[in-house]
């Protein structure tokens, strides 16, 4: 009977002392693996981002194209959602002379992309009537923040 409980201590033993090394090895490999997976979703974030902003911006592109080859007046709305934890805004500068110069601009702050999705053209006009005021680097503008939706309205002033 006494080398009986011997065993069982003995097999109790060995079941903890597994117990426990798995628990280590489990630790050790969450704690290597679970920064590694953050950084891949980070980065699949940013890489979604980008290509959302760069399709919405050839877009832009075609619909700028068409326009310079139109006479003065003409518009075409074009509806942007802007991606997840990013704006689109536009950027009114005014230049020597009182002439102004419009762009579009998306900004994803955690991402650290900054990219422009409407360049000024001559004559081109970027504005965005339904979208409220944000403020972006400290200056506001019209524009959407991540997840909204609203018509950009793209025109030809002269």
């Amino acid at each position: 009977m006494h080398q009986h409980n011997h065993d069982l201590m003995r097999k109790g033993q060995v079941t903890i002392d597994f117990l426990v090394t798995l628990t280590v090895v489990m630790i050790f490999f969450f704690s290597i693996t679970f920064p590694l997976m953050q950084d891949s979703l980070k980065n699949a974030g940013v890489m979604q981002s980008r290509e959302l902003i760069n399709a919405d911006a050839q877009k832009i592109r075609i619909i700028v194209n068409s326009l310079v080859q139109s006479g003065a007046g003409a518009k075409k709305v074009l509806d942007l959602r802007a991606p997840p934890d990013c704006y689109y805004y536009v950027n009114e500068t005014v230049l020597e002379g009182g002439y102004a110069a419009w762009k579009l601009e998306a900004l994803c702050p955690d991402q650290g992309l900054h990219e422009i999705l409407g360049y000024p053209a001559y004559g081109i006009k970027y504005d965005c009537p339904s979208c409220k005021t944000i403020t972006v680097g400290g200056e506001n503008h019209k524009g959407l923040k991540g997840g909204e939706k609203s018509g950009f309205v793209i025109k030809r002033i002269y």
